[in-house]
């Protein structure tokens, strides 16, 4: 399987104003022991304004089986799989009305206007708050997924009792291996 990595936020340059290099998570690793090939873009989200193009052309380079994103890479990855019609799995996505990656990368209106793909799946964590680390307000994610009519057409949400923003391991290795199994 072809998987395109949306990663979220992250500080871009140190105290000093030096640029920070652009660091894969293991997940990449976890799901290419699978056999997957992952793709992680370069996700700039504060000094790339046109990160939506960015990853917008790695889907018209190649075909992509299912696409993964975490928090802020969970908005655009939403919206990617709606528009393509690819399987998604979303880590807390930023898509609460609270979220700060909607007002610093703007979607096409085509993209945000799609209709909601069936074969899509989130984790969020019941202790995930905006007010803690920098995470999203789970309870405002699935809120917007209602509001979207989101469950309606079959998609699946798990909810982490315990967990913030920060995905551990072992937990991802578990909704992966989920959403495996509900993409096939």
């Amino acid at each position: 399987m072809n998987i395109i990595s949306i990663q979220g936020l992250r500080k871009e340059t140190d105290d000093k104003g030096n640029h920070l290099p652009f660091v894969i998570s293991n997940r990449s690793d976890i799901m290419e022991s699978y056999g997957n090939k992952v793709v992680t873009p370069v996700a700039n989200w504060f000094s790339d304004k046109n990160l939506f193009e960015t990853i917008n052309k790695e889907f018209q380079k190649q075909k992509f089986d299912a696409i993964l994103g975490n928090s802020a890479g969970g908005y655009m990855t939403f919206y990617f799989s709606n528009y393509y019609r690819v399987p998604a799995l979303m880590l807390n996505p930023a898509l609460a009305s609270t979220s700060l990656a909607p007002t610093i990368q703007k979607m096409p209106k085509e993209f945000y206007d799609a209709p909601i793909y069936d074969k899509q799946m989130v984790l969020v964590g019941n202790r995930d708050l905006k007010i803690r680390n920098g995470g999203v307000d789970f309870h405002l994610v699935i809120e917007f997924f209602q509001s979207k009519g989101f469950f309606k057409v079959g998609n699946k949400m798990y909810v982490e009792e315990g967990m913030s923003h920060q995905v551990p391991t072992k937990v991802f290795i578990k909704i992966f291996e989920k959403f495996i199994s509900f993409i096939n």
